[in-house]
């Protein structure tokens, strides 16, 4: 079966357009490390035919599915129609705010709207590269620590990871799809997300607000010394998703976040420039590779460069398993 599309988005150029002039927006890509360039929307957050279901695990499963599902390419074209909803509720959002004579402290998002936009953020977060190379190492490490408990039952001298687990790469799309279209998963998801404080904070200052190739990104504020505190529930969790370069949605968890609750749901006023820093800092040190900006403004990361060089390295996706017989060590997937 022949494909019919080949760059396919993993970020939707409807969403990438806010960011843009003329569909023309600014890259800096942390793995190349270079002066920014202006591309179009197009050109960014895709890859060749990156939802397609390898074809021999296609032709042994497609007679299960409907007619309509039969193709080698039915994912990406689940998607745009996904993306065309989402469009449609973050341009009502828009229009919201710039139609409002006086939009600050005003209701900016309804119950019922922050229900569909839940299942559309955990979507757009999944969906993504960066999902895709968190779910992988999630499943080799998994691979890797039963592959150890079973060495070492057969032989005590042996050590964790003294032997690698290599995974079929070309799998990878199936074990990210297992969680995209996984009803129950993402009604899970989505109620998290759906629980924590919400508020669309507005950009008036002269500085853009930045996206990237996984703009649902996370900050966790409480330490991490024996747990993580940096999953969707977490105590403490913030996510902020940038709508435009002038309008944000940020998500707080509850408990830790409860003196934001004055502002749930409404329009909230940003004059500060810091603040804008703030938010910019988390798609640079959340995005997989590329920051987004509709314009050639990229002085935080060069004081990144100067103060925290190792948040514009390449993004380490090992994974590590504490516990099991090997004395509490943890077990760390090396980055292959």
């Amino acid at each position: 079966m022949v494909s019919k599309v080949k760059n396919q988005h993993f970020v939707p150029q409807s969403y990438l357009k806010r960011f843009s002039i003329n569909e023309q927006l600014f890259v800096y890509d942390k793995i190349i490390n270079k002066t920014p360039y202006k591309t179009n929307i197009r050109n960014v957050a895709a890859e060749s035919y990156f939802y397609d279901i390898p074809e021999d695990i296609f032709n042994q499963t497609k007679d299960q599915f409907p007619p309509e599902y039969q193709d080698i390419e039915f994912i990406e074209k689940e998607f745009s129609k996904l993306e065309r909803e989402f469009n449609s509720l973050l341009n009502n959002l828009c229009i919201k705010y710039f139609l409002s004579t006086d939009p600050y402290f005003k209701k900016a998002l309804s119950n019922e709207d922050r229900q569909v936009l839940s299942i559309h953020l955990i979507i757009q977060d999944l969906r993504t590269r960066d999902s895709r190379r968190q779910v992988s190492e999630m499943k080799k490490a998994i691979a890797q620590m039963i592959f150890d408990l079973e060495m070492y039952s057969e032989d005590k001298n042996y050590m964790p990871g003294e032997f690698f687990v290599e995974l079929d790469p070309a799998h990878a799309v199936i074990d990210q799809l297992s969680f995209l279209f996984d009803p129950k998963k993402l009604i899970e998801f989505a109620s998290v997300l759906n629980s924590h404080i919400w508020f669309v904070g507005v950009n008036l200052t002269d500085d853009p607000f930045y996206t990237s190739d996984a703009p649902l990104v996370k900050r966790a504020h409480l330490p991490e010394d024996f747990m993580s505190y940096s999953g969707l529930a977490s105590r403490g969790i913030e996510l902020a998703f940038p709508i435009s370069d002038k309008l944000i949605i940020t998500l707080c968890e509850r408990s830790y976040h409860k003196a934001v609750e004055p502002i749930e749901n409404l329009f909230f006023p940003i004059y500060e420039p810091g603040v804008i820093k703030y938010y910019n800092s988390m798609q640079i040190i959340g995005c997989e590779r590329q920051i987004y900006c509709s314009q050639n403004k990229f002085t935080l990361v060069d004081e990144y460069k100067k103060k925290d060089a190792s948040a514009l390295r390449e993004k380490d996706y090992s994974v590590q398993v504490k516990g099991g017989p090997f004395g509490g060590k943890q077990i760390k997937r090396k980055k292959q």
